[in-house]
């Protein structure tokens, strides 16, 4: 089975944008859980750089879901 739904035989574009976008903030919550484990055993500079990488990938799928909008999608 392809990771993506098609309409017509074509891969949807809508669908794609927003896989993605799922992705992203699937990501961004794991990010945020590593985060948070690695400041519960003390280890704050790991914990804060992971803590980062779930506001940028937050960030990230704000911006997907911004270009998806003003293109017309989603």
């Amino acid at each position: 089975m392809l990771p993506f739904e098609t309409k017509g035989g074509y891969v949807s574009e809508d669908d794609a944008i927003m896989q993605l976008i799922e992705k992203l903030r699937e990501a961004s919550e794991a990010a945020y859980r590593v985060s948070h484990i690695n400041k519960h055993y003390n280890n704050t500079v790991r914990g804060e750089g992971f803590r980062t990488m779930g506001q940028n990938l937050e960030q990230m799928a704000k911006i997907a879901l911004t270009f998806a909008t003003k293109a017309g999608h989603a």
